[in-house]
């Protein structure tokens, strides 16, 4: 079994400093990506980024929406060694939003798992997911890559 994303730093580097300099690199990645219009660092109390907004284009997309957007999360462990906790999630205007997330979730087994909805207010249904990747832009590239995916077959379905 490979360990999982990876984001290692300098020795002594606290988890908000990790966190920061991943959602650095995830932010600086994710704008190359042809449908992002703007991706922004959120911070917190602390002035380092605690998530991105990332703003999409769902004419890129091919999605019916008036806006479209991906929150991503990410929450390195106290021991570096430990796989960081993280999510991407996929939201717009219509109501629907899908991610995959690797935290504790009471419904389902695992940390790595899929949720998803269709419409705002509905209950999301969660499955177990398995993310092949490396590093924090390995994930992101993949979740792009699935959320393309998903999008296009619901437009063809639709």
């Amino acid at each position: 079994m490979r360990p999982g994303p990876v984001a290692d730093g300098p020795p002594g580097e606290s988890a908000a400093e990790r966190r920061h300099r991943t959602l650095t690199e995830l932010r600086r990645t994710v704008r190359r990506h042809p449908a992002v219009d703007v991706a922004t660092g959120i911070r917190g109390d602390e002035g380092r980024f605690r998530e991105l907004d990332v703003a999409l284009d769902p004419l890129v997309l091919g999605v019916e929406a008036a806006e479209a957007g991906l929150r991503i999360e990410w929450r390195p462990r106290p021991d570096p060694a430990e796989r960081a906790y993280f999510v991407f999630h996929y939201y717009d205007s219509t109501g629907r939003d899908f991610g995959w997330h690797r935290e504790p979730n009471p419904h389902v087994e695992g940390l790595t798992h899929f949720q998803v909805r269709e419409q705002a207010g509905d209950a999301y249904e969660y499955r177990a997911a398995s993310l092949d990747a490396d590093s924090p832009v390995e994930l992101l590239w993949l979740v792009l890559g699935r959320v393309e995916t998903r999008l296009s077959r619901e437009s063809r379905e639709g």
